[in-house]
């Protein structure tokens, strides 16, 4: 479970960077019908300050900045 901390803690912090604001984030989520896992941070975009562009590109490194920090 720790693992699962860290984890999203960094999309979390990656996410306040970008200039998106976290709704929240859990550890162990109730199942639902997406696949099984163990955490989940929601975080929602300003979209009178930023492009759909913009959104797109930051909700990417949002997802993906620890499969860059991993390898």
């Amino acid at each position: 479970m720790e693992m699962t901390a860290y984890h999203e803690a960094g999309h979390v912090f990656m996410a306040i960077y970008l200039g998106a604001r976290v709704r929240s984030v859990t550890i162990e989520p109730d199942r639902d019908d997406g696949p099984d896992r163990f955490g989940d941070a929601q975080v929602e975009w300003d979209l009178a300050h930023f492009t759909p562009r913009e959104v797109c590109e930051k909700s990417v490194l949002v997802a993906l900045v620890l499969q860059r920090l991993r390898n």
